[in-house]
């Protein structure tokens, strides 16, 4: 199948209705920003914390419960620990959640979309670990997990969420998602799984964030300087251009 995909896709077309396997701060996140669009299943074995009401958001910790889901979303298990052994804890999780997605979808006739939301150590693991699936005739793909609720920051708002899938359709289906949810110019061009991985890095996401932080200190640096000093700072910037 063709790996590309146009950046400005029609919604798919079916009710949506979303697992969120794993809920530690980012899969929670993802679980209460989904909600505020589609019914949602927070799912984690280990889950501890309060069962918030909040609404649409079904909190389970039994994997039957998952089957209704159109889109299973799996992220970091809330007992994830980390103590120098991350790839193996990470393997640990999508195993978990393979296991767990193979039982809910037994009888399933309708493909489903299965999306790794995490960070994934390696460009090519997503197909490596959960290719059975788009075997089977379901979608996959990869999406971002950190927290989407960056409150009024206009800068780190609209910081790219970058999503790709293995082929046209789950790339479709993944980029309609998120889309639905965060608004067309906040998702970035839906495109290549692998890129998608290589996206997901946490050094990639962390110089973004660092670069548009330093920036919005830069802005909010030249409007005080501006309320504090007025006309003397404008005078002062023009000649420095004029004699540079």
């Amino acid at each position: 199948m063709d790996n590309d995909a146009s950046p400005k896709m029609p919604p798919v077309k079916e009710d949506i209705k979303v697992a969120v396997m794993g809920l530690g701060p980012g899969g929670l996140a993802l679980a209460k920003n989904m909600a505020k669009v589609h019914p949602v299943c927070a799912f984690d074995y280990c889950w501890e914390g309060p069962h918030d009401p909040v609404k649409n958001i079904w909190w389970s910790d039994n994997p039957y419960d998952l089957s209704f889901a159109t889109h299973f979303i799996i992220a970091d298990s809330c007992s994830r620990r980390y103590t120098g052994r991350e790839f193996e804890a990470w393997v640990t999780d999508i195993l978990w959640a393979r296991s767990i997605i193979r039982a809910a979808l037994v009888g399933r006739e309708s493909p489903a979309t299965i999306i790794l939301a995490s960070v994934v150590p390696e460009v090519g693991l997503t197909k490596k670990l959960l290719g059975e699936f788009h075997a089977a005739g379901h979608r996959l793909g990869v999406a971002p997990q950190p927290d989407l609720d960056l409150g009024d920051d206009e800068i780190l708002r609209y910081i790219p969420k970058l999503v790709g899938g293995i082929d046209r359709e789950s790339t479709r289906s993944i980029g309609s998602l998120y889309e639905s949810v965060l608004g067309r110019r906040e998702v970035g061009p839906p495109g290549k799984l692998e890129f998608a991985e290589a996206a997901t890095a946490h050094g990639f996401l962390m110089d973004i964030e660092l670069f548009a932080r330093i920036w919005k200190l830069m802005g909010d640096y030249i409007d005080r300087a501006e309320e504090e000093h007025g006309d003397e700072w404008s005078d002062e910037e023009d000649s420095d251009k004029k004699g540079s």
